[in-house]
């Protein structure tokens, strides 16, 4: 019986250090008080409170006084525990509120707690890194949706899997035409299709990047002379996992180049005259 009780404990004492060293906030509350009866130190971390302080709260506590939906915290807080007496395991975002009033959107996962007094555990995400990096995604996208040049995105074979409006408007494509059933080389002039196979983006892997002069085949089949830049980026693994290539138009600079010449020659043979 020593033994089994011994096994019991130090299972228990394993269960406890992977909730209290676990990455996301966790908590239990007790459902009638509305009260967390337990807390790791990554819901500490989260909140600001220590956890004495977190044990004289709730989760309404620590939240804004309505979340984004106008819904008050309190109401919300409790429809979701409801539905987690009830057997459910809701999934839903929350913002919460730190120590410093700072807004924190989360990923809330709760779950019933076997037993009495009838408890829900909840485990917490915070969602600020990844809001943040879909915010700066978008503003890049925005760039890139925006800029005159054409900017293109393949993968590792060279297919396509992005291009900007203004590459397709430059090549003659639609709007919503599919891109991937096109790969890199098939939008450049005949016989540069290989060059791009074959020393474009095996230098770009040996480099890291590539410049160079080019010229596009447009689906009118005009044969448009480009600046091109081409970036291989690598995964964890040192592979390459897509390139990226930004294009722009030469034919504005080239007519405006040879007009430069051709006053130069002008000038030229005025002051011989």
């Amino acid at each position: 019986m020593d033994e089994t009780q011994r096994e019991l404990d130090a299972c228990r004492a394993r269960y406890e250090a992977m909730v209290e060293h676990a990455p996301e906030a966790i908590g239990t509350v007790d459902v009638q008080s509305g009260r967390f009866t337990e807390v790791n130190r990554a819901a500490c971390a989260l909140f600001g409170h220590s956890r004495e302080e977190l044990l004289e709260r709730g989760p309404a506590s620590v939240s804004p006084e309505r979340q984004p939906d106008g819904v008050p915290s309190v109401e919300a807080a409790e429809r979701e525990l409801q539905r987690a007496v009830r057997g459910e395991r809701p999934m839903f975002e929350w913002t919460h509120l730190d120590r410093d009033g700072e807004l924190i959107p989360c990923r809330v996962h709760l779950a019933r707690v076997p037993g009495a007094p009838v408890r829900v555990r909840g485990s917490v995400w915070d969602l600020r890194e990844l809001r943040y990096a879909e915010a700066e995604r978008n503003r890049l996208l925005a760039v890139h949706e925006a800029t005159p040049d054409l900017i293109g995105v393949a993968d590792a074979r060279g297919r396509t899997l992005y291009l900007n409006p203004a590459g397709r408007a430059l090549l003659g494509l639609g709007e919503e035409e599919d891109v991937r059933a096109y790969d890199m080389a098939s939008f450049h002039s005949p016989g540069e299709d290989e060059q791009v196979t074959e020393r474009i983006l095996p230098a770009a892997v040996r480099e890291g990047v590539w410049r160079g002069e080019g010229s596009l085949r447009t689906r009118s089949g005009e044969d448009v002379p480009v600046h091109q830049t081409v970036i291989a980026h690598y995964g964890a693994n040192g592979e390459v996992e897509h390139f990226s290539t930004i294009m722009r138009d030469r034919r504005a600079a080239i007519a405006a180049e040879e007009l430069e010449r051709q006053d130069f020659h002008a000038q030229k043979l005025e002051s011989l005259g």
